[in-house]
């Protein structure tokens, strides 16, 4: 499980402890033992980031696999999973704090739909398979789309996993597919400089000098909303919410302050860091 091939999310809000010279290493270490393909599962919208973000952060993830196992001579097969909010865990939490949901149905579509048309452009042996099972964990807290189109959907899905065809994913649905649209539009006009890093495939680490309270705020939810079991549960999970972002319990005011990923914060950050390449091309231009 690679999740994602960004170090900062994989590392610092997944836990993952995953460097890049390890995952080559794998690979390495595969294709001396005569593997012939490596599965790699990548996550569909982990927690913390923006539904525009996730969808990005899966293709560009899915890109740098296929570019690894091709340098290293295997064959790719990309595993997206979805991520769901399964019971006794971060994303249930998370979940009941409001401040998860699990990836729109489309932002699935999208992302195996443009991984799939790079392969096919590469003229790559990969496949990329969509695992749409939550193994009756997650009360049917799972990427979904709306009533009138959810089963279609998911049936168009599971024919392309067969047929690594596109076409088997030209599916619509008039009651929220463009209401999605609309909302990925939205957030590549406010956050453009987000937009230009994940596509940019610029290392985030720098930027933030490995300190995540940079790009994330804290939100107070009430206590009411979190069981007793809920509670425990917390007590016993806060050592995998990233170090320095760890909800505290406020039981005299009755609240659960949580870590919220600040999408505004890390276009500020970005949109800086742009200004001053820009202005080292210039200056770079005028001493030449």
């Amino acid at each position: 499980g690679v999740e994602t091939t960004d170090p900062a999310i994989r590392n610092g809000i997944l836990h993952k402890m995953l460097d890049k010279e390890m995952l080559e290493k794998a690979f390495d270490l595969c294709k001396d033992a005569g593997v012939k393909y490596l599965q790699t599962y990548l996550l569909v919208k982990p927690h913390f980031i923006t539904e525009g973000f996730a969808v990005t952060d899966a293709i560009r993830s899915a890109k740098d696999i296929i570019e690894l196992g091709k340098a290293k001579g295997i064959k790719s097969r990309i595993a997206l999973e979805p991520t769901f909010a399964g019971e006794a865990t971060i994303l249930d939490i998370l979940f009941k704090a409001g401040l998860y949901k699990p990836p729109n149905i489309w932002s699935v579509v999208e992302v195996a739909k443009e991984i799939r048309k790079y392969i096919d452009a590469q003229g790559s042996n990969a496949i990329v398979f969509v695992g749409l099972s939550d193994e009756g964990i997650s009360k049917d807290r799972l990427t979904r789309g709306c009533d009138q189109c959810d089963t279609e959907v998911k049936k168009a899905i599971n024919k392309f996993n067969g047929s690594q065809k596109i076409k088997d994913l030209d599916v619509d649905c008039p009651h929220c597919k463009e209401a999605w649209g609309q909302e990925q539009e939205e957030e590549r006009i406010k956050h453009p400089n987000v937009w230009r890093y994940i596509q940019d495939n610029t290392p985030l680490d720098p930027l933030i000098e490995s300190d995540l309270g940079k790009i994330f705020r804290r939100e107070r939810v009430p206590l009411v909303r979190f069981s007793d079991k809920d509670l425990r549960l917390l007590k016993s999970r806060r050592d995998d919410f990233p170090k320095g972002l760890r909800p505290t319990v406020n039981n005299d005011e009755g609240y659960i302050e949580f870590p919220v990923f600040d999408v505004d914060a890390m276009e500020n950050i970005l949109a800086r860091h742009y200004e001053g390449e820009e202005k080292d091309k210039v200056k770079e231009m005028l001493s030449s």
